[in-house]
Formats: C-alpha cells, sequence, structure tokens
C-alpha cells in the first residue's frame, strides 16, 4: 500500500472510530510524539509546523490535520542518533559497524 493510501485508510478508520465511540476517541494520535517525555518532540514537531505545541499539545490529538503533519514531521525527521524512518525504510541509511555491532 502506498504512503497515501495509508493515510487515506487511516483518515478513514479514525473517522468510523471516532463516530461511534465516545468524546474520548476523538482523542487519537497517528503517530505518538511524546515518546514518555512530555516536551522532547512537540517543541520541535511545533516548530516544524509553525506551532506552539509545547503550550498546547492537546492540538495534535483534537485536530486531524495537525495530528498528520506531527506524524510526517515524526517519520521524516532524523533524531540523533537515530536516523528517520523514512529513510531506514526507502534505503537511504545505511547502518555503521557501531550500528550492527552485537553486545
Amino acid at each position: 500500500m502506498s504512503l497515501l493510501g495509508l493515510l487515506a485508510r487511516m483518515f478513514h478508520l479514525l473517522g468510523d472510530t471516532a463516530s461511534k465511540k465516545n468524546k474520548a476517541t476523538h482523542q487519537i494520535i497517528v503517530l505518538q510524539i511524546n515518546n514518555g517525555h512530555a516536551n522532547y518532540n512537540y517543541g520541535p514537531a511545533g516548530r516544524a509546523i509553525g506551532l506552539n505545541l509545547l503550550n498546547s499539545p492537546e492540538t495534535v490529538a483534537n485536530y486531524p490535520v495537525v495530528s498528520f503533519k506531527t506524524a510526517l514531521w515524526f517519520w521524516m525527521t532524523p533524531q540523533s542518533p537515530k536516523p528517520s524512518c523514512h529513510d531506514v525504510i526507502t534505503g537511504t541509511w545505511r547502518p555503521s559497524a557501531a550500528d550492527t555491532a552485537t553486545y
């Protein structure tokens, strides 16, 4: 399935789920940008898409367009020392010897 097809399917599923469940269901996040640390990704993601997500992180959960923008930001943006998900999947990133070492 193409990335656009996947996104279309996700929008469809979000709409179906939100219409059938209670209000809490509306707070589905496409990709979790929290990563266990409240401010770790909200600042950089917000700057990238032009929003202050540090002061209003609920915006990601409450607005599907913002949710998908942050999801795409997370997919495309390397977060040192990790490469971007996109680069790994497309084969652009090549692991170093240290990346493949076994301990």
